[in-house]
């Protein structure tokens, strides 16, 4: 499989304010607050925070707070990477979403 970049990362938190304080004030990321929800920004790279299991779909089975999940580009045809993974035993929560 080959995987060419992240596309963007989603942090759960149960306390909003202090994680944009955390990665606006502190590390100097810029917030966007586009589509109605929080995200933050370096360069051509964002975390979107989420603050409660499931805000917005799709989303991981079983977040929790302080947990992320990953959203990577593959430069392979998504059925065959689908198949890779399945073949390795991990199961696919959603299959494939945009």
């Amino acid at each position: 499989m080959n995987i060419k970049s992240l596309d963007h990362l989603v942090i759960t938190t149960h306390n909003l304010e202090a994680c944009l304080h955390f990665y606006v004030d502190i590390l100097g990321m810029e917030m966007d607050t586009g589509n109605n929800r929080y995200a933050v920004r370096f360069g051509n790279q964002k975390f979107n925070i989420h603050t409660k299991p499931a805000e917005f779909l799709p989303a991981a089975a079983y977040p929790t707070e302080g947990s992320l999940d990953l959203c990577l580009v593959v430069a392979d045809d998504l059925e065959l990477v689908k198949a890779d993974v399945e073949a390795a035993g991990y199961p696919i929560e959603l299959g494939i979403v945009n």
